[in-house]
């Protein structure tokens, strides 16, 4: 079936995922852009962050070496001078729903043009869809099976990763933080413990309230990990549980009532975990210079011993705990342990819809989370998982809930939810 390039042309400016550009990011700047210094047309002009990609469109096979010599290289000089920007801001791909000789694929490769042939089927498919008046953005998504445009995803990558970093650095690790601007760096003993005792609360609770529970047991002198410990030596556990427990209720603290510990759960954790950093001197520092040590600066290896004894040690401390812990205190406190494992991605339904398609697109399916995502840390953040789960949390609860705060959000020129909105800041 022939396609006139108008409309192969028309269904692109409509939907850009038929270019193979993996998270529809490209806005749309003009379609048939008139080049006065060469007078001629281009066909469709997008943009994506400081880039600006030109596509000139071909409904037939590509063999003839004048469309790239002639008018593609030309067109990009002159666009990139009428724009005031250097050359190598503009990208160039051609494309064909049937294809190009090898010899103008070696002259593409070697001039920087992307060739993209665009599958009759899938063009068809468009096609049909476009005919019904049906949303071609949503109802094309398996189109990005297309080969991708490798200079626009390494840079896209890129500028996210970077983004990622900054937000990561500047953004708190705790919930009753998110509004405050706190950086959330750990810098004391005391600010570590928190951290700890947070975390290991941290399951089927409102975390925003765990400060609450921290000035309730301050006002009775019994927040200090040291005095906890003392309390258990002097008066036993269960009295020391029960002290807790009533003090966190008389300050409307809502006790989570477990099956094995009942209102004692959030306590026995608390208490554990005073315990387990009495061991070593109630100093962060010298917890985490004894693993090292003890694995002769292993650090993957001492890593993986301390994400195993948090959850032997605590009271309802399990693997999403045990990484929430070592996390905080590697982004945010002076532990060097690698983050380059696929528990620091936190795999959970939140996360799983901020990294898909209703918001960053890093993913298609839930199943390729730690996959994909591990990639991305792998290829752009030298493996550091534990940022990826951090920002993700952060901008969900900072930006995206009710309302959502898209034109605040740094992310907002990455994000699918922003850009249909049109809050992109291109």
């Amino acid at each position: 079936m022939y396609t006139p390039e108008w409309e192969i042309e028309e269904l692109i400016a409509q939907n850009p995922g038929l270019l193979g550009y993996p998270f529809r990011r490209l806005k749309l700047l003009e379609r048939q852009k008139y080049l006065k210094k060469v007078g001629r047309y281009i066909d469709l002009l997008f943009k994506q962050g400081d880039y600006y990609l030109l596509v000139e469109v071909k409904s037939n096979f590509v063999d003839d070496k004048s469309v790239i010599l002639n008018q593609v290289i030309p067109y990009k000089k002159a666009l990139a001078e009428e724009l005031g920007v250097q050359e190598d801001k503009v990208l160039c791909t051609i494309i064909s729903p049937i294809g190009f000789s090898k010899e103008i694929e070696r002259l593409c490769k070697e001039k920087g043009v992307v060739t993209k042939i665009i599958n009759k089927s899938r063009l068809t498919y468009a096609l049909k869809l476009s005919t019904k008046n049906r949303n071609l953005h949503a109802e094309t998504r398996d189109i990005r099976t297309l080969s991708l445009n490798q200079s626009f995803e390494n840079t896209h990558m890129k500028e996210l990763a970077n983004l990622f970093i900054r937000i990561s650095n500047s953004a708190p690790i705790m919930a009753h933080e998110v509004y405050t601007g706190s950086n959330g760096v750990l810098t004391s003993n005391n600010d570590m413990w928190f951290w700890l005792f947070y975390s290991v609360m941290d399951r089927r609770a409102n975390a925003s309230t765990f400060i609450k529970a921290k000035e309730a047991l301050e006002r009775e002198r019994l927040f200090a990990p040291y005095k906890i410990v003392n309390l258990v030596k002097i008066r036993g556990e269960k009295a020391a549980l029960n002290k807790i427990a009533k003090i966190l209720e008389q300050n409307n603290f809502p006790l989570l009532n477990d099956n094995k510990m009942g209102k004692l759960s959030f306590p026995k954790s608390i208490v554990d975990a005073a315990k387990f950093l009495g061991l070593y001197g109630y100093d962060f520092m010298c917890l985490y210079e004894a693993y090292v040590k003890k694995y002769n600066g292993n650090l993957k290896r001492a890593r993986d011993s301390l994400w195993n004894d948090l959850q032997e040690s605590i009271y309802g401390v399990g693997p999403r705990i045990a990484s929430q812990i070592i996390r905080g205190l590697v982004l945010k406190g002076p532990w060097n342990l690698p983050l380059d494992d696929n528990k620091f991605l936190e795999k959970c339904r939140y996360n799983v819809w901020m990294a898909g398609n209703s918001r960053l697109g890093l993913i298609e399916d839930e199943s390729e989370y730690n996959e994909k995502l591990g990639k991305f840390a792998d290829d752009f953040l030298d493996g550091n998982r534990g940022i990826i789960a951090h920002v993700l949390w952060f901008i969900r609860k900072r930006y995206c809930n009710r309302p959502p705060k898209c034109r605040e959000c740094p992310l907002n020129n990455f994000c699918l939810r922003a850009s249909s909105l049109n809050f992109s800041a291109l």
